[in-house]
């Protein structure tokens, strides 16, 4: 058998033995390439999974996170909410990546919001028992406070719109009388007197008349007034127009606010844990030879018989001559 010199430190190794070594290194560096393969498989997979993902996502219309971090063997995905909306539609089903297993681990939040502000007046009226203005600004408070859809704040009096006015008015009836003297009377005759006298801008009507005689005496000694003076009683009824009470009316004015939550940041955190690698296949011991390797053995055989042949012919004819 031919011996095959390698390389090695000038080593001589028989055929066979180098032929297996040869057939060894192959098989390794095959199953070394098809881990390769089967690991860049994966991880194209995992890729395509997460491509998918976000086309159905971007598809049905379900929130897109605005920023994913990856911390030690959690994923956080932070996602930008309306109040309204809610966040159990962020949950996602367990998903795999980068030989990891992840499961929803738990969900914070935090509010995002705005001030807005306006002015705003309001009118205050208190009830006054007197008609000025100026005995009512005790009544009054300086400020006061303002809730409103939402907004609060404090609002200061202005002292230029305080004003009072009747709350209601009604009427009251009275009477009025008065006492005329008349004199020089000829007669004691009613007629004589007048009927109605005014007073007050009210017209008294007679409500009686008392006489007095003056003059000598008769022949009998009766007395024969010679003149008389009337007493005359009048009386009449009058009205009156009354407030029954007062109202004092102020403007406050100032400047309100409200918080407004614009949005709601939600961090979702999913944690992982590491997929455990299928065991490997058990390889044979020998594994059979690839169908190229015997053919081209067989041919170096046969060549090498052939041209054995060829030479023991051509010494076999140089002996005979």
């Amino acid at each position: 058998m031919k011996e095959y010199n390698s390389s090695k430190g000038g080593e001589t190794l028989p055929f066979g033995k180098r032929n297996g070594g040869m057939l060894f290194r192959q098989g390794y560096y095959r199953n070394a390439q098809n881990k390769k393969g089967q690991q860049e498989e994966k991880n194209v997979s995992t890729k395509l999974c997460a491509l998918l993902v976000c086309v159905m996502t971007f598809c049905t219309g379900m929130a897109v996170p605005a920023a994913v971090e990856e911390h030690g063997g959690s994923i956080i995905k932070t996602y930008e909410l309306a109040p309204e909306e809610s966040p159990q539609l962020l949950i996602e089903e367990p998903f795999e990546r980068d030989g990891f297993l992840y499961e929803y681990g738990g969900m914070t939040q935090e509010p995002v919001s705005k001030t807005e502000s306006k002015s705003v007046s309001q009118t205050v009226t208190v009830e006054s028992g007197s008609a000025k203005t100026e005995e009512n600004l005790a009544l009054l408070a300086g400020s006061i406070p303002y809730e409103a859809d939402g907004y609060t704040g404090t609002l200061t009096l202005l002292l230029a719109s305080v004003h009072t006015e009747a709350k209601g008015y009604a009427t009251r009836s009275y009477t009025v009388s008065d006492t005329r003297t008349y004199t020089d009377l000829a007669y004691n005759d009613p007629s004589l007197i007048p009927q109605t006298v005014q007073k007050d801008g009210l017209t008294l009507t007679l409500s009686g008349v008392t006489w007095k005689g003056t003059g000598g005496t008769g022949a009998n000694g009766s007395l024969i007034p010679t003149s008389y003076t009337a007493t005359a009683c009048y009386s009449g009824t009058g009205s009156t127009r009354y407030a029954t009470g007062y109202l004092t009316t102020a403007d406050y004015a100032g400047t309100v606010t409200k918080t407004v939550t614009e949005k709601i940041l939600y961090e979702v955190e999913y944690r992982g844990t590491p997929i455990p690698e299928p065991e490997p296949e058990p390889q044979e011991e020998n594994p059979s030879l690839p169908l190229w390797i015997p053919i081209g053995a067989g041919a170096i055989l046969l060549g090498g018989g052939t041209a054995g042949a060829v030479l023991a012919v051509r010494k076999r004819r140089n002996l005979t001559r």
